[in-house]
């Protein structure tokens, strides 16, 4: 199944199509996004279906984008569809990653996200992928981000955090509401947090 959601005031409606059907349109599709004017992109892969697709759907007006991956083999095309965001220059503002609890991340996956948070004034992001310590280092320096829940770094996060954010440099200077659920930098978060060192439109932690 695949479902759209239209921006405000307009008609949500989930849509289920067959394998054969995104087939035929990803091979004869008359451009390169049959629906260029999307703005909030969710997709869900399974067991039965393939993230390959989600590509019909990227355009360069994008502003919000959730994948979730429920298939060990979907990396690639994951990685590729966060690439082809970046590529587009799309205004993406909102990025939603879900994957299985426990997955191992390749690097190429690690090294999409951090270019896409480089790339793009994001100001929601959420993600439960263990991807190591710069992507969450690059979200502590946006001045966009507004809401950041970030799990699953694992054995992953360096002490590279420690040594550069512990002392003067302030993290996450917009934010409003945080969620970090990494044990290894929760008493670096303590410390910025009671020094003040935190956004001052800080909400929910």
């Amino acid at each position: 199944s695949r479902h759209l959601r239209p921006s405000a005031g307009q008609v949500v409606q989930r849509v289920y199509v067959r394998e054969a059907v995104w087939s035929m349109l990803a091979i004869y599709r008359p451009a390169q996004c049959i629906f260029p004017n999307v703005r909030r992109l969710e997709w869900c892969g399974s067991e039965n279906s393939s993230l390959a697709y989600a590509h019909l759907f990227v355009g360069g007006k994008l502003q919000s984008l959730m994948l979730r991956k429920e298939n060990d083999d979907d990396y690639d095309r994951l990685v590729s569809i966060i690439n082809s965001v970046r590529y587009l220059r799309s205004p993406l503002r909102e990025f939603r990653l879900e994957v299985e609890d426990d997955a191992d991340c390749p690097e190429e996956l690690e090294e999409a996200v951090l270019a896409l948070i480089l790339s793009t004034n994001l100001e929601i992001y959420s993600s439960n992928a263990s991807l190591g310590t710069r992507p969450l280092v690059s979200l502590a320096e946006s001045t966009s981000l507004r809401s950041a829940h970030v799990r699953g770094m694992g054995g992953h996060v360096s002490c590279a955090w420690g040594r550069n954010y512990e002392q003067h440099m302030p993290i996450f200077p917009s934010i409003q509401t945080l969620h970090v659920e990494v044990p290894q930098l929760r008493d670096t978060f303590y410390r910025k947090i009671s020094s003040g060192s935190v956004s001052p439109n800080l909400k929910e932690i």
